[in-house]
């Protein structure tokens, strides 16, 4: 039962708020919408004496869960089920979480990736440049002796 409790109080703050229960109702089965729950929650809160702002601490909830006739009555024999459907929303709940506060620690992982075509892009253009100057050199020397080809040319004529 302690259990059930801890599950349920995803604010963990001891008490257990409308929407807190309302995990719980669906569990058992509850077929209608939020907005419906409201004024089951306000009824329930009515007949408890829970103050409908603040929900209901550990030792209300204990009492209600027991009571026979209550809307929050949890079976012993229901409740292996309800704390499995639980656990496994909460499992889902902290995955989704993790997954959501992945993108900014994942966005850092490309980073590293685009880095190595920017080195490998300056490096080519180094090789390059280095490849440019060769091939200018080469060019300033042809150009040379074609001048002076050019000279000579023009000397015989």
């Amino acid at each position: 039962v302690h259990k059930l409790f801890n599950l349920l109080d995803e604010e963990r703050n001891k008490v257990l708020s409308e929407s807190e229960i309302l995990v719980l109702s669906y569990c058992l089965g509850y077929p209608g919408t939020d907005d419906e729950f409201h004024e089951e929650w306000t009824e329930l809160c009515r007949e408890t004496g829970w103050d409908p702002e603040v929900g209901c601490d550990a030792e209300q909830f204990y009492q209600e869960i027991r009571r026979p006739d209550g809307p929050l009555n949890v079976e012993e024999s229901e409740m292996p089920a309800v704390l499995k459907a639980l656990e496994d929303r909460r499992k889902a709940k902290e995955a989704k979480e993790k997954k959501a506060e992945k993108p900014s620690s994942s966005s850092k992982v490309p980073e590293p990736v685009a880095e190595e075509p920017q080195e490998e892009a300056a490096e080519e253009a180094a090789e390059e440049e280095e490849e440019g100057q060769e091939g200018g050199e080469a060019a300033e020397e042809g150009g040379e002796e074609g001048e002076g080809e050019a000279e000579g040319e023009g000397e015989g004529e």
